[in-house]
């Protein structure tokens, strides 16, 4: 232990064995003794000091089994409203997992929504491109045709040239 402590405690032993020590003792005992008038007063006030002593050295069992039930229906109401207050907490974390589930149930769902969504999107933008090649194709077949004719065209006017 610190030196402060040991020097603490010879400090507090020294007040109550000192003369400030004997003031606070002597004070009750003069309010005890101070309206003794007779031998019967004296004997009361001397059972009365006897009982105080009596009662702070053993100990006041009627008050302290006051004192004890008071506390311990206390502590057991206590714990009864925290059993209730847990309860009712517990049945409100149930209803929020039942509610967490219904959501995840409902996001799930979405999800499968949308991945349907984006197949369907994936099957058109197939389409599309099919369809873009098939235009270039037909483009290409129309532009070749047009060349083609345009060649006939010459072919023709070069042949009635050769011919005449």
């Amino acid at each position: 232990m610190p030196f402060a402590f040991y020097t603490g405690r010879s400090l507090v032993i020294s007040v109550v064995i000192g003369p400030a020590g004997l003031l606070l003792v002597a004070i009750p005992l003069y309010k005890t003794f101070k309206d003794v008038r007779s031998w019967e007063d004296l004997q009361n006030a001397g059972a009365n000091l006897y009982n105080g002593f009596k009662i702070s050295a053993l100990g006041n069992y009627q008050l302290a089994k006051i004192i004890f039930s008071y506390i311990a229906s206390v502590r057991i109401l206590n714990q009864e409203e925290f059993e209730r207050k847990l309860v009712i907490k517990g049945s409100e974390v149930k209803v929020l997992e039942v509610r967490k589930l219904g959501l995840n149930h409902q996001v799930i769902e979405e999800l499968r929504f949308l991945e349907g969504l984006n197949k369907e999107i994936e099957e058109q933008q197939i389409i599309l491109y099919r369809l873009k090649e098939k235009l270039r194709g037909e483009i290409s077949i129309a532009k070749f045709n047009e060349i083609l004719q345009d060649l006939m065209e010459q072919a023709v006017g070069q042949f009635g040239e050769w011919s005449a």
